[in-house]
């Protein structure tokens, strides 16, 4: 019987965090030692560059990714693990893809609806030709656009109103046309296409190796439905059931890791207890958990507190209950739940730090992993080209 292929990638963008680990190292590392499946877990340097210009920085967050996979036990025996940018083929089959990509489908991509400005998303159009008439009064007066004082800003607003009023039906039509398509604009300024495109490059690393499961967050659910709508489309559109229509894995329990102010754990909020850090960091961390006010002998909501939902993922079934139990019974101060809480991670994560430092001073096997890697993957990212060239005419 042919074994299932999975497929999983993890950005390579700064210092890694437990979420990262708790959101979707750990399970990739699960499925891919269990020995039922054929595993490509890759590191997402083409994807980092979205945000990310830092050339130096992009090499050594992809060198520090491969390092932690390793020091988390991953089995690259049995697990091909490679950089995404080492093949090319995720780009070409990216580019065939996008050609059958509807236009309006990335429009709704969270990645790329995630930046957009919010300032000019809640601005009406309206409220936008004022401003305008606003502006084109300021220059009239000085030549320029200044800060206005509480008078000057309530007489040129009498004005802009009264200019507003002015306008005829056919002139004010105009007006709204040019002031929509300037705020469509410039709520998009800062969101690059590699944002708008996300979408179809995920699709290419996934359909590369004919993955039938593919382990993702909640966060990335939606891009797996646009996968199989893309390869749905492709199919369709070239008369083929050549790709594989892949189903989404997402552990119900670790689906959003808590970061330490209660919201996402993410680097951009600032809110993570880094993954092999210090002792000393991961117990300043810890110690800056948001709490509520209650004291130590009241009873608290272990499932909506914070401290809670931190440590239970540093334990077992019987301990998480015997934890949820000392917050539900009353007399656990907060102080204690944190300190109890940091010595668990710092437990945890020990071992796995001493082995990420280990892959850290030991460059030479780590590259020698990539490279294997690289030369599996290129081998069946060849063959899956090979035969798309074929069906849309390229060769």
């Amino acid at each position: 019987m042919n074994k299932k292929t999975i497929v999983s990638g993890i950005q390579a963008s700064g210092r890694l965090h437990i979420g990262n680990y708790f959101g979707a190292m750990k399970q990739n590392i699960e499925l891919s030692n269990s020995g039922e499946y054929n595993s490509y877990i890759f590191i997402a340097d083409y994807h980092s560059m979205t945000t990310l210009t830092d050339a130096e920085e992009r090499r050594k967050s992809s060198f520090d990714l491969a390092c932690a996979y390793l020091a988390c036990g991953l089995d690259t025996t049995t697990t091909t693990l490679f950089k995404q940018s080492d093949v090319p083929e995720h780009t070409e089959l990216s580019w065939i893809l996008s050609t059958v990509t509807p236009f309006p489908m990335l429009m709704l991509g969270h990645s790329f609806k995630d930046k957009t400005n919010p300032k000019f998303e809640s601005l009406d159009v309206s409220q936008a030709i004022i401003l305008e008439i606003l502006n084109e009064i300021q220059i009239e007066q000085n030549g320029k656009i200044k800060k206005m004082s509480a008078e000057e800003f309530t007489s040129n607003m009498l004005e802009a109103e009264r200019r507003l009023s002015k306008l005829s039906d056919e002139e004010l039509q105009i007006r709204k046309a040019m002031t929509s398509s300037v705020l469509n604009i410039a709520k998009y300024q800062s969101v690059n296409a590699g944002l708008f495109t996300y979408p179809v490059l995920m699709a290419s690393d996934i359909l590369m190796y004919q993955a039938n499961l593919v382990p993702v967050g909640k966060d990335q659910a939606q891009h797996l439905e646009m996968t199989r709508e893309m390869a749905g489309k492709f199919n369709r559109a070239y008369n083929t059931e050549f790709f594989t229509m892949p189903q989404a894995h997402i552990k119900k329990e670790v689906e959003i890791v808590p970061g330490v102010d209660g919201a996402k754990m993410s680097k951009s909020k600032g809110n993570v207890i880094p993954l092999f850090g210090s002792d000393e960091e991961i117990k300043k961390a810890v110690m800056s958990i948001v709490t509520d006010s209650a004291r130590p002998e009241d009873k608290k909501n272990a499932g909506e507190n914070n401290i809670f939902n931190i440590h239970k993922l540093f334990l077992n079934d019987e301990e998480v209950l015997a934890l949820r139990a000392k917050f539900e019974e009353g007399g656990y101060g907060y102080k204690e739940a944190k300190e109890s809480c940091a010595e668990a991670i710092i437990s945890f994560i020990s071992p796995k730090r001493e082995k990420y430092d280990y892959y850290q001073n030991h460059q030479s096997e780590v590259f020698a992993i990539l490279e294997e890697g690289k030369q599996k993957a290129k081998k069946r990212a060849e063959e899956t080209m090979s035969e798309v060239r074929k069906i849309v005419g390229l060769s």
